[in-house]
């Protein structure tokens, strides 16, 4: 996982500067007219060319705002179920025990099975400066990382919320799971959930 650098940071400053307009709360600037051709806008966020700048504007504003914050606790929604809905998605962990949110039914129904807490690391568009493999480029990603999970896999990774890995954030989350997440906050991942 790559971590924040003081150099990203000024980076990312230097870019929020430059912008004009900001959409539920999210800086966006205006679209720029596409180099060679005076006629076409594009889209600052996806790319996609547009005859006008009202469309491009358009398409800029159908990005979809993130449901979490950096160091928001969450768990995998299944996981709240309870009784024959009840669904705990992993059969095993290799980390912290700490970090199980709840122990319960598997695949199938069987024993067994556990949930972990996540926190929410950062909110992304794109990964290393690529747009992720999405239906809609629009859509809000956010990385998730957890300490139950630690060389098996599932320790981190990107999702959304229209995705087989549905989060809720816990309201009243554990103390140890919020202090102990901190070193985490920031990370991004390049894999998917």
């Amino acid at each position: 996982m790559a971590k924040k650098t003081p150099e990203k940071d000024a980076r990312y400053k230097r870019e929020l500067e430059k912008t004009e307009l900001t959409y539920r709360g999210f800086p966006l600037s205006k679209p720029r007219l596409s180099e060679g051709i005076s006629h076409v806008f594009q889209c600052n966020w996806c790319g996609s060319i547009h005859p006008t700048e009202e469309a491009a504007l358009k398409c800029l504003r159908s990005t979809e705002p993130h449901p979490f914050e950096p160091g928001d606790i969450v768990v995998m929604s299944s996981s709240l179920r309870e009784g024959e809905d009840e669904y705990c998605p992993f059969g095993w962990y290799d980390g912290d025990e700490r970090w199980i949110f709840k122990k319960g039914r598997g695949l199938h129904g069987g024993p067994g099975a556990f949930a972990f807490y996540y926190v929410v690391t950062a909110n992304i568009y794109r990964i290393n400066g690529n747009f992720l493999l999405l239906e809609n480029a629009h859509d809000a990603v956010f990385c998730v990382a957890t300490k139950a999970m630690q060389w098996c896999g599932y320790s981190h990774g990107w999702t959304h919320q229209d995705t087989h890995t549905n989060f809720t954030k816990l309201e009243d989350p554990p103390k140890f799971i919020v202090k102990s997440s901190k070193d985490l906050i920031g990370q991004i991942s390049d894999r998917l959930l």
